[in-house]
Protein backbone atom coordinates (compact mmCIF):
# COMPACT_ATOMS: atom_id res chain seq x y z
CA UNK A 1 0.00 0.00 0.00
CA UNK A 2 1.09 3.42 -0.66
CA UNK A 3 1.45 6.82 0.66
CA UNK A 4 -1.26 7.95 -1.86
CA UNK A 5 -3.48 4.81 -1.10
CA UNK A 6 -3.83 5.71 2.43
CA UNK A 7 -4.08 9.26 1.35
CA UNK A 8 -6.96 8.08 -0.91
CA UNK A 9 -8.67 6.14 1.41
CA UNK A 10 -9.18 8.81 3.39
CA UNK A 11 -10.19 11.50 1.98
CA UNK A 12 -13.93 10.27 1.36
CA UNK A 13 -14.44 11.31 5.22
CA UNK A 14 -14.81 14.57 4.29
CA UNK A 15 -17.33 14.80 1.32
CA UNK A 16 -20.73 13.67 1.49
CA UNK A 17 -20.52 12.65 -1.97
CA UNK A 18 -17.09 10.63 -1.74
CA UNK A 19 -15.53 13.25 -4.39
CA UNK A 20 -12.58 14.39 -3.72
CA UNK A 21 -12.98 17.79 -2.48
CA UNK A 22 -10.15 17.83 0.38
CA UNK A 23 -6.76 17.93 -0.94
CA UNK A 24 -4.65 15.30 1.37
CA UNK A 25 -1.18 14.35 0.26
CA UNK A 26 -0.38 17.94 -0.72
CA UNK A 27 2.61 20.17 0.54
CA UNK A 28 0.81 23.38 -1.43
CA UNK A 29 -0.53 25.56 1.80
CA UNK A 30 -2.83 27.82 -0.47
CA UNK A 31 -4.37 24.60 -1.85
CA UNK A 32 -4.82 22.76 2.14
CA UNK A 33 -6.14 26.47 3.30
CA UNK A 34 -8.79 26.93 0.70
CA UNK A 35 -9.89 23.45 1.22
CA UNK A 36 -10.15 23.79 5.07
CA UNK A 37 -11.72 27.19 4.85
CA UNK A 38 -14.67 25.75 2.41
CA UNK A 39 -15.25 22.69 4.33
CA UNK A 40 -18.63 21.89 5.02
CA UNK A 41 -19.13 21.40 8.56
CA UNK A 42 -22.26 20.05 8.69
CA UNK A 43 -25.38 21.39 10.79
CA UNK A 44 -26.91 19.79 14.41
CA UNK A 45 -30.03 21.38 16.14
CA UNK A 46 -28.62 23.62 18.13
CA UNK A 47 -26.69 25.42 15.70
CA UNK A 48 -27.89 29.08 14.44
CA UNK A 49 -26.60 28.77 11.66
CA UNK A 50 -30.15 28.19 9.16
CA UNK A 51 -31.46 31.90 10.66
CA UNK A 52 -27.54 33.83 10.61
CA UNK A 53 -25.72 31.69 8.27
CA UNK A 54 -22.66 29.45 8.55
CA UNK A 55 -18.77 30.36 7.69
CA UNK A 56 -18.33 27.72 5.53
CA UNK A 57 -21.30 28.29 3.41
CA UNK A 58 -20.31 31.99 2.97
CA UNK A 59 -16.73 31.20 2.01
CA UNK A 60 -18.31 28.80 -0.71
CA UNK A 61 -20.43 31.71 -2.03
CA UNK A 62 -18.05 34.53 -1.21
CA UNK A 63 -13.83 33.02 -1.15
CA UNK A 64 -12.08 34.84 1.64
CA UNK A 65 -9.01 34.67 -0.76
CA UNK A 66 -10.75 37.81 -2.60
CA UNK A 67 -11.44 40.01 0.16
CA UNK A 68 -9.16 42.28 2.09
CA UNK A 69 -7.23 41.12 5.07
CA UNK A 70 -8.46 43.78 7.45
CA UNK A 71 -12.01 44.28 8.18
CA UNK A 72 -13.17 47.27 10.35
CA UNK A 73 -15.92 47.33 12.70
CA UNK A 74 -17.26 49.41 15.60
CA UNK A 75 -14.33 50.38 17.38
CA UNK A 76 -12.17 47.51 16.22
CA UNK A 77 -10.50 45.76 13.56
CA UNK A 78 -10.69 41.93 12.41
CA UNK A 79 -8.28 39.85 10.06
CA UNK A 80 -8.80 37.68 7.46
CA UNK A 81 -8.35 34.47 8.38
CA UNK A 82 -7.11 33.41 5.20
CA UNK A 83 -4.21 36.01 4.95
CA UNK A 84 -3.37 34.80 8.46
CA UNK A 85 -2.86 31.48 7.73
CA UNK A 86 -1.47 32.23 4.67
CA UNK A 87 1.38 34.50 6.15
CA UNK A 88 1.53 32.51 9.11
CA UNK A 89 1.74 28.24 8.28
CA UNK A 90 3.41 25.92 5.71
CA UNK A 91 3.20 22.76 4.41
CA UNK A 92 5.85 20.16 3.93
CA UNK A 93 6.55 16.53 3.53
CA UNK A 94 6.92 16.43 7.70
CA UNK A 95 3.26 17.92 7.92
CA UNK A 96 1.66 15.36 5.43
CA UNK A 97 3.61 12.50 7.47
CA UNK A 98 2.00 13.73 10.82
CA UNK A 99 -1.21 14.42 8.96
CA UNK A 100 -1.74 11.05 7.62
CA UNK A 101 -0.54 9.34 11.33
CA UNK A 102 -3.22 11.56 12.88
CA UNK A 103 -6.02 10.50 10.51
CA UNK A 104 -4.74 6.63 11.24
CA UNK A 105 -4.89 7.22 15.12
CA UNK A 106 -8.72 8.89 14.67
CA UNK A 107 -10.65 6.57 12.34
CA UNK A 108 -8.94 3.50 13.08
CA UNK A 109 -6.78 3.97 16.19
CA UNK A 110 -7.33 4.90 19.60
CA UNK A 111 -9.25 7.84 18.81
CA UNK A 112 -12.20 6.23 17.38
CA UNK A 113 -14.93 8.18 18.53
CA UNK A 114 -13.68 10.53 20.39
CA UNK A 115 -13.64 14.52 19.63
CA UNK A 116 -10.99 15.79 17.69
CA UNK A 117 -9.70 17.75 20.01
CA UNK A 118 -8.54 14.57 22.23
CA UNK A 119 -7.26 13.39 18.97
CA UNK A 120 -5.00 15.98 18.26
CA UNK A 121 -3.72 15.74 21.85
CA UNK A 122 -3.37 12.23 22.54
CA UNK A 123 -1.61 11.67 19.11
CA UNK A 124 0.97 14.58 19.81
CA UNK A 125 1.44 12.78 22.73
CA UNK A 126 2.87 9.73 21.04
CA UNK A 127 5.47 11.72 18.96
CA UNK A 128 8.74 10.81 18.75
CA UNK A 129 8.20 7.83 21.09
CA UNK A 130 8.57 3.81 20.00
CA UNK A 131 5.86 3.23 21.20
CA UNK A 132 3.72 5.52 18.71
CA UNK A 133 5.30 3.42 16.20
CA UNK A 134 3.33 0.22 17.52
CA UNK A 135 -0.13 2.19 18.08
CA UNK A 136 -0.02 3.63 14.34
CA UNK A 137 0.93 0.06 13.09
CA UNK A 138 -2.30 -1.45 14.77
CA UNK A 139 -4.09 1.30 13.43
CA UNK A 140 -3.52 -0.19 9.63
CA UNK A 141 0.02 1.60 8.84
CA UNK A 142 2.87 0.18 7.56
CA UNK A 143 5.88 0.06 9.68
CA UNK A 144 7.32 2.74 7.40
CA UNK A 145 4.58 5.27 6.97
CA UNK A 146 4.22 4.70 11.04
CA UNK A 147 7.76 5.98 11.64
CA UNK A 148 7.58 8.99 9.40
CA UNK A 149 4.59 10.22 10.95
CA UNK A 150 5.83 9.02 14.50
CA UNK A 151 9.18 10.19 14.30
CA UNK A 152 8.49 13.46 11.50
CA UNK A 153 9.35 16.12 14.13
CA UNK A 154 11.20 15.06 18.10
CA UNK A 155 9.68 14.22 21.30
CA UNK A 156 8.62 17.37 22.37
CA UNK A 157 10.72 18.89 25.39
CA UNK A 158 7.38 21.29 26.39
CA UNK A 159 4.23 20.36 27.43
CA UNK A 160 1.46 20.31 24.31
CA UNK A 161 0.11 23.81 23.92
CA UNK A 162 -3.65 24.00 23.12
CA UNK A 163 -6.03 26.93 22.46
CA UNK A 164 -9.07 28.23 20.72
CA UNK A 165 -8.76 31.88 19.81
CA UNK A 166 -12.76 32.55 20.80
CA UNK A 167 -10.93 33.03 24.34
CA UNK A 168 -8.70 35.90 23.13
CA UNK A 169 -8.96 39.88 24.22
CA UNK A 170 -6.53 40.90 21.31
CA UNK A 171 -6.13 39.66 17.77
CA UNK A 172 -9.12 39.27 16.22
CA UNK A 173 -9.76 37.21 13.59
CA UNK A 174 -12.79 36.52 10.83
CA UNK A 175 -13.48 32.71 11.78
CA UNK A 176 -11.99 31.19 15.37
CA UNK A 177 -9.30 28.66 15.05
CA UNK A 178 -8.28 26.09 17.69
CA UNK A 179 -5.00 24.22 17.76
CA UNK A 180 -3.15 21.83 18.90
CA UNK A 181 0.71 22.93 19.09
CA UNK A 182 3.26 19.67 19.19
CA UNK A 183 5.10 21.28 21.96
CA UNK A 184 4.99 24.81 23.74
CA UNK A 185 3.15 27.41 22.03
CA UNK A 186 6.74 28.12 19.63
CA UNK A 187 6.98 24.53 18.63
CA UNK A 188 7.55 24.03 15.16
CA UNK A 189 4.45 22.06 14.12
CA UNK A 190 0.94 21.62 15.03
CA UNK A 191 -2.69 20.54 14.01
CA UNK A 192 -5.51 23.58 13.42
CA UNK A 193 -8.80 23.26 13.19
CA UNK A 194 -11.06 26.30 11.58
CA UNK A 195 -14.42 26.99 13.18
CA UNK A 196 -16.86 26.38 9.86
CA UNK A 197 -20.17 26.54 11.16
CA UNK A 198 -22.01 29.68 13.41
CA UNK A 199 -22.39 28.40 17.00
CA UNK A 200 -18.75 28.35 18.23
CA UNK A 201 -19.25 25.01 20.10
CA UNK A 202 -19.39 23.37 17.71
CA UNK A 203 -18.89 23.37 13.56
CA UNK A 204 -14.88 23.11 13.48
CA UNK A 205 -13.03 21.55 10.37
CA UNK A 206 -11.26 18.82 10.34
CA UNK A 207 -7.75 19.12 11.52
CA UNK A 208 -4.84 19.61 8.87
CA UNK A 209 -1.03 19.82 10.01
CA UNK A 210 1.16 22.82 9.54
CA UNK A 211 4.28 24.15 10.11
CA UNK A 212 4.80 27.35 11.64
CA UNK A 213 8.57 28.20 11.53
CA UNK A 214 7.94 31.89 13.71
CA UNK A 215 5.59 30.06 16.25
CA UNK A 216 2.31 32.72 15.62
CA UNK A 217 0.22 30.01 16.08
CA UNK A 218 -2.95 32.67 16.76
CA UNK A 219 -2.22 36.68 16.10
CA UNK A 220 -1.07 38.45 19.38
CA UNK A 221 -2.30 41.98 19.79
CA UNK A 222 -1.94 44.64 17.05
CA UNK A 223 -0.40 47.64 16.81
CA UNK A 224 -1.95 50.59 15.17
CA UNK A 225 0.25 53.17 13.25
CA UNK A 226 -0.86 56.80 11.70
CA UNK A 227 2.71 57.64 9.36
CA UNK A 228 1.53 60.90 8.71
CA UNK A 229 1.88 62.25 12.46
CA UNK A 230 4.13 58.95 13.79
CA UNK A 231 1.46 58.67 16.10
CA UNK A 232 1.22 54.72 16.93
CA UNK A 233 -0.51 52.75 19.80
CA UNK A 234 -1.16 48.82 21.11
CA UNK A 235 -4.69 47.48 20.59
CA UNK A 236 -4.79 46.89 24.57
CA UNK A 237 -4.66 50.76 24.77
CA UNK A 238 -6.63 52.07 22.18
CA UNK A 239 -9.90 50.12 24.09
CA UNK A 240 -13.49 50.97 22.58
CA UNK A 241 -14.08 54.74 22.48
CA UNK A 242 -10.46 56.84 21.81
CA UNK A 243 -10.97 59.99 21.07
CA UNK A 244 -8.58 60.81 18.49
CA UNK A 245 -9.82 57.60 16.30
CA UNK A 246 -12.59 57.23 13.60
CA UNK A 247 -14.30 53.76 12.86
CA UNK A 248 -15.47 53.76 9.15
CA UNK A 249 -17.01 50.80 7.66
CA UNK A 250 -16.89 51.79 4.76
CA UNK A 251 -14.18 55.09 3.10
CA UNK A 252 -17.42 56.99 2.23
CA UNK A 253 -16.93 60.76 2.49
CA UNK A 254 -20.76 61.38 3.70
CA UNK A 255 -19.57 58.93 6.54
CA UNK A 256 -16.54 60.59 7.26
CA UNK A 257 -17.73 63.94 7.13
CA UNK A 258 -20.92 62.71 9.88
CA UNK A 259 -17.97 60.88 11.74
CA UNK A 260 -15.89 64.34 11.68
CA UNK A 261 -19.03 66.39 12.48
CA UNK A 262 -19.65 64.19 15.84
CA UNK A 263 -16.38 64.62 17.10
CA UNK A 264 -16.80 68.79 16.19
CA UNK A 265 -13.23 68.28 14.46
CA UNK A 266 -12.03 71.36 12.61
CA UNK A 267 -10.36 69.90 9.53
CA UNK A 268 -8.66 71.60 6.60
CA UNK A 269 -10.84 70.17 3.43
CA UNK A 270 -7.56 69.03 1.59
CA UNK A 271 -7.02 66.68 4.60
CA UNK A 272 -10.60 65.19 4.34
CA UNK A 273 -9.48 64.81 0.38
CA UNK A 274 -5.97 63.43 1.02
CA UNK A 275 -6.97 60.63 3.95
CA UNK A 276 -10.04 59.70 1.64
CA UNK A 277 -8.12 59.14 -1.15
CA UNK A 278 -5.74 57.49 1.05
CA UNK A 279 -8.25 55.25 1.73
CA UNK A 280 -9.57 54.13 -1.33
CA UNK A 281 -6.16 53.34 -2.52
CA UNK A 282 -5.19 51.28 -0.01
CA UNK A 283 -6.92 47.63 -1.08
CA UNK A 284 -5.97 45.37 1.98
CA UNK A 285 -8.79 46.71 4.41
CA UNK A 286 -12.35 46.80 4.10
CA UNK A 287 -13.54 50.28 6.05
CA UNK A 288 -11.04 52.74 7.18
CA UNK A 289 -9.62 53.82 10.54
CA UNK A 290 -8.72 57.43 10.51
CA UNK A 291 -6.47 59.13 12.79
CA UNK A 292 -7.44 62.87 14.20
CA UNK A 293 -4.09 63.59 13.71
CA UNK A 294 -4.60 67.71 15.70
CA UNK A 295 -4.10 70.93 13.78
CA UNK A 296 -6.99 69.98 11.31
CA UNK A 297 -4.78 67.19 9.62
CA UNK A 298 -6.26 63.70 9.25
CA UNK A 299 -4.20 60.24 8.73
CA UNK A 300 -5.24 56.72 7.81
CA UNK A 301 -4.15 54.36 10.38
CA UNK A 302 -2.12 51.23 9.35
CA UNK A 303 -2.54 47.93 11.36
CA UNK A 304 0.24 45.19 12.07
Amino acid sequence: MTTQDLVDAYVDVFSESGERTIPMASTDTDEVIRGQLTENTGRHLLDSGSHYGRHFEENQETPPWEKPRWNVGDCYVNQNLYHFMSHSYGRDSAAVALEIGLYAYAFHGPGEGDSWLTCMEDFAGLLGRAEGTDVLQDSGLPRHLAQQAIYAVEEPGEPLFSFNTYNGEYGGLSQVIQGVVFGGPYAEYGAIQVHGGCDVRGGYTAPRIYTDEWGAWFPGEYQYGCADCDWHEAESVIGYDHPELLWLDTADGFELEDALDERDYDYYDEAFEYVLDTAHDDDSTDGAVIHLCGNGELGLVHIG
